[in-house]
């Protein structure tokens, strides 16, 4: 009896550093930026080029924990004032926000 003890001591202890390397593992992911998965990437994509039109030029978007943060780029032209990039992006966050429940936080940039 004494080594099937020993045994069962060495098989439960494997299982609680395998259940700790888990919630670690698990943790540690929620903490690092993921990339998201590509069919969501496109909803945004298309959700983001719906709302700014010709002036849409590129999007990236990230898991920061269970939520999604994303970062958009347009093009202005010279003559357009920063007034009219301010409607542009509120309606760009407002259309990319719309589209899903998990999105944190939707960045609007632009360059000429």
């Amino acid at each position: 009896c004494g080594r099937l003890d020993g045994f069962v001591a060495i098989v439960v202890g494997f299982l609680i550093i395998w259940s700790g390397g888990q919630c670690l593992l698990d943790a540690m992911s929620h903490l690092m930026d993921r990339s998201i998965k590509p069919e969501v990437l496109r909803q945004l994509e298309h959700a983001a080029s719906a709302a700014a039109g010709p002036r849409f030029d590129h999007l990236s978007a990230r898991l920061n924990g269970n939520r999604i943060w994303v970062d958009i780029e347009i093009k202005l032209e010279r003559e357009q004032s920063i007034t009219e990039f301010e409607e542009v992006a509120g309606r760009i966050r407002k259309e990319v926000k719309a589209c899903r429940h998990d999105i944190d936080r939707v960045e609007v940039h632009y360059h000429v």
